[in-house]
């Protein structure tokens, strides 16, 4: 079953594939964090003075494991890029688009030819007689026999024309469900990624808040800094960085 629905969906990564590494917060980083926020409200960052007058309410290690965290991500998407060009997902979109396209441009023809068949032939039509049936011992047949046959032929030609309508229809949700399939699997891998960043940004947001949690607590200031940088989270545009 497995190998039938990587045939299916061949896009999708092998089911034994190793799954991506998790973001750990081991405890290396957390000592480096206290570490850090220690240090930090040791050396008087940031300055609560500063902060209230407009400068910076962060410490260049609160920034640092921002931009560590950015870094993380912009690999994670230069990864997902490769992975996907290795697997040819631009190539394979564009051409299920181009036969989604091709199939439903022959089935919109199909369409209009079966539409202009009229429904019923007009009299004229009907008493209407092939080069067979003039001079010939058919001139003598009916006006009610030759409308018969002029009746069945034009049935034919809808009946004919109805089918390949149908089918090029079918041929089109074919081409339409194919590309369907291909861009859920596109769309399942870009929520893989987008997941995967979220984690990041939690990871960075856990490590942040255990450096803040340092600092402050060691801060000769840190009620009053703990309040600028509630502010600063209330009205963000009023802060810079």
């Amino acid at each position: 079953m497995a190998g039938d629905q990587q045939e299916e969906h061949p896009q999708y990564r092998r089911w034994t594939a190793r799954p991506a590494a998790p973001v750990l917060y081991g405890v290396l980083a957390r000592l480096s964090d206290w570490l850090n926020g220690r240090r930090d409200a040791e050396g008087g960052l940031p300055d609560i003075r500063d902060a209230r007058e407009g400068g910076p309410a962060h410490t260049p290690s609160e920034r640092l494991l921002r931009a560590r965290g950015e870094v993380q991500k912009g690999r994670e998407d230069l990864k997902f890029a490769k992975w996907r060009a290795q697997r040819g997902h631009k190539r394979g979109l564009d051409s299920l688009r181009l036969q989604v396209k091709e199939a439903e441009e022959r089935r919109d023809a199909k369409l209009q030819e079966f539409n202009a068949i009229e429904v019923e032939l007009p009299a004229a039509a009907l008493r209407s007689r092939r080069s067979g049936e003039v001079g010939t011992s058919e001139a003598r047949t009916s006006e009610a026999v030759v409308a018969s046959r002029r009746t069945a032929e034009h049935a034919a030609r809808r009946r004919r024309a109805e089918s390949e309508y149908q089918k090029a229809a079918e041929e089109a949700a074919a081409a339409r469900a194919d590309l369907e399939r291909f861009q859920a699997g596109v769309d399942l891998e870009q929520n893989v990624l987008e997941t995967r960043k979220r984690l990041i940004d939690r990871h960075g947001d856990r490590r942040s808040v255990s450096y803040m949690r340092s600092l402050i607590r060691s801060h000769r200031n840190g009620p009053e800094v703990l309040d600028e940088l509630a502010r600063r989270h209330q009205n963000p545009e009023g802060s810079t960085k």
